[in-house]
């Protein structure tokens, strides 16, 4: 309807009490009244109410059904329904452009294109209080969109309230390891490269380098459901260690940043002689052994090392270098003290038994090193390749179908009386929705199985049973430490 007529080449079927027409003619619609052509109405009309709103122009009481017929005949504002106040203002349901369409819309001028909301249910006078109106979404004509909020401040703005249990929760469907996920992709002339956050069976996973709609990428940091932290690496769950790190740590605390990495302290761990061990490196490219185990042999062969000593129960050094200076010393140091006791005669250095409920196996540390190192050479795998393509054979299931049907329950709720000052628990009708057998059956893919339509090819997510790796060899002792095991 648009103005005071509404264009008929429809059949309007009023199943309806009556109608009034004017302000005050009652025309009888029992049981159906046809109107073709155009209908003035130069009042009121109602339909299927005879005390209709004096304050609008059309008053209905029940369904109503506005259709076009079966061609598609007209332009694009009267091929289905639509409710406007003027062109630019309203809500469409019509076929346009070979396709049915859905359009809610508001008016570019106003700060505010569309807004979805309720009102408390206060009226005041014959209209709902507008100042009591909650708006639940908005969007604004500049693109914002503002959850909880009418005057979002970015694109996507949620406004949760004092309710702090509330927020945003992406969740994924059916029996997966994976969740849902986070896609954050710049600007890419292919399109086809983001960086993504996702939770996987055990951990919140972020990873660089994936494709949208996909599972891939290179796991860069993990988070564990035990608080383990990995970074360039999954953390292993059996380790004791908070954080894991599999590279070199920069550490920076001064504005003159150097980038080529020649002046910033550091500490790494690296391989010497099939031993490692933890270095530190300050702003002056001092570099100090903190694994004070550095054997003076390594440097001179013919040194009288307190490592060579038997006697000596647990010897130790200071090792340090300067590429600046191009020289590096070792400084034996429980040989330097065991000389200092024989001169002073007196006792500096004290060797204690540790408790033997923390006493290592030797035989178990090294197996327990391989399975680590083996775990961490599989996770490595997984995470620069986490799919694997499968045949379609494979892919496939046969599952009986389940309908979705909607469920009143009564729940237990609790709310604040802030007069009283206390919890007050209700009862509650709540939708649930529970899924019933059909007796029919489909053949989908399975869970946790995808297809891709570029490549033609079905993926699902490798688990660490896909993945093999060459035997890892135990990890050996440096001989000084093998020496003074515990004999059996």
């Amino acid at each position: 309807m648009r103005g005071n007529h509404m264009p008929v080449n429809w059949l309007i079927r009023w199943m309806v009490v009556g109608m009034l027409i004017g302000s005050g003619a009652w025309v009888s619609a029992d049981p159906v009244t046809e109107v073709e052509g155009d209908l003035e109405v130069t009042g009121v009309a109602a339909v299927g109410t005879s005390s209709p709103d004096a304050q609008h122009r059309l008053h209905v009481k029940g369904r109503v059904l506005a259709e076009n017929g079966s061609t598609s005949n007209g332009t694009g504002r009267n091929e289905g329904l639509s409710l406007w106040t003027d062109e630019a203002f309203g809500i469409e349901l019509h076929y346009s452009n070979s396709s049915w369409q859905t359009a809610v819309f508001g008016r570019r001028g106003d700060s505010t294109a569309l807004t979805l909301g309720a009102y408390d249910g206060t009226i005041s006078g014959d209209l709902a209080d507008q100042e009591d109106f909650y708006h639940y979404l908005t969007i604004e004509n500049s693109g914002e969109v503002g959850i909880g909020t009418e005057s979002p401040d970015t694109n996507v703005e949620i406004d949760i309230g004092s309710n702090v249990a509330k927020g945003l929760l992406l969740e994924q469907a059916g029996a997966t390891t994976n969740s849902a996920r986070l896609f954050f992709r710049g600007y890419d002339p292919e399109m086809n490269k983001s960086n993504t956050i996702l939770r996987t069976e055990t951990r919140l996973s972020f990873r660089t380098g994936a494709t949208v709609g996909t599972i891939s990428g290179t796991e860069r940091m993990s988070i564990g459901d035990d608080g383990k932290v990995g970074i360039g690496t999954t953390p292993d769950p059996t380790y004791d260690a908070i954080l894991d790190v599999n590279g070199k740590i920069r550490l920076r605390d001064s504005a003159d940043f150097d980038s080529a990495g020649t002046g910033n302290p550091t500490i790494w761990a690296q391989d010497d002689s099939g031993t490692s061990r933890i270095y530190a490196r300050d702003e002056s490219l001092n570099k100090t052994i903190l694994s004070s185990h550095k054997d003076p042999r390594e440097v001179d062969v013919g040194a009288i090392s307190s490592f060579a000593d038997t006697e000596v129960e647990l010897p130790f050094s200071f090792a340090h270098s300067n590429p600046l200076i191009g020289k590096g010393a070792v400084v034996d140091m429980a040989r330097a003290i065991s000389d200092l006791e024989s001169l002073t005669g007196r006792k500096y250095t004290y060797v204690y038994d540790i408790s033997p409920e923390n006493v290592v196996d030797y035989a178990d540390w090294r197996q327990t090193v391989r399975e680590q190192r083996e775990y961490e050479a599989k996770m490595e795998i997984l995470a620069a390749s986490p799919s694997l393509e499968v045949p379609i054979a494979e892919a496939l299931e046969t599952v009986e179908i389940l309908e979705a049907t909607e469920v009143l329950q009564p729940v237990t709720r609790f709310s604040i009386d802030y007069e009283a000052g206390e919890i007050v628990e209700y009862v509650t009708d709540e939708v649930t929705v529970q899924y019933v057998a059909t007796g029919q059956f489909e053949t989908r893919l399975k869970t946790d199985h995808w297809f891709d339509e570029k490549t033609g090819r079905i993926y699902r997510e490798r688990t660490l049973a896909d993945v093999q790796v060459e035997a890892i060899p135990a990890p050996e002792l440096p001989a000084w430490i093998v020496e003074r095991l515990p004999k059996p």
